[in-house]
């Protein structure tokens, strides 16, 4: 049971290396989905709700390793500042002042801001599109379906950690 639940969590990152598994469209940093029909405020609205389920909002500094280029990746980070996360987009480490993070500072050692990246992408032969939200060393992710009366979850949310 433990090993078919290690394999579904992994799955995903396999998937996202290879973009010839199951007819996937190679993917970059972060999008390659056809976004006509697609409300991605609503995604972007339901991974920022997963994510304050791990990660304190008010406690937690991510760092976007690449700057969004896609409409998704804008409205992700808009709601996590809205909901209290310190966000930057940075390809380099984060400086504050004329001290660099996880320092000693008084009296507390600051770590330096989680990274995140994500990678969003579609399953043509399904109808299904997958966001996979990668903080740090840890992942979730979740499908979605798309029909002509909009976007759905199509599960729960998946979780390595």
């Amino acid at each position: 049971m433990k090993i078919l639940i290690a394999l579904m969590l992994v799955l995903p990152i396999i998937q996202a290396c290879n973009p010839k598994v199951h007819n996937m469209n190679p993917v970059n940093a972060y999008s390659k989905v056809e976004t006509k029909n697609i409300n991605e405020d609503y995604i972007a609205k339901d991974a920022v709700n997963q994510l304050r389920k791990i990660f304190p909002p008010a406690k937690t500094h991510l760092n976007f390793i690449c700057a969004p280029k896609d409409q998704l990746g804008t409205f992700l980070i808009e709601e996590l500042r809205l909901k209290g996360y310190a966000v930057t987009e940075s390809k380099t480490k984060v400086f504050f002042g004329n001290s660099k993070v996880a320092e000693i500072k008084n009296n507390k050692i600051e770590d330096e801001p989680t990274k995140v990246n994500y990678i969003y992408d579609e399953l043509h032969d399904e109808g299904c599109i997958r966001l996979t939200l990668i903080i740090g060393n840890k992942m979730l992710s979740r499908v979605y379906y798309v029909d002509v009366n909009g976007i759905g979850p199509s599960g729960q949310w998946t979780y390595k950690g």
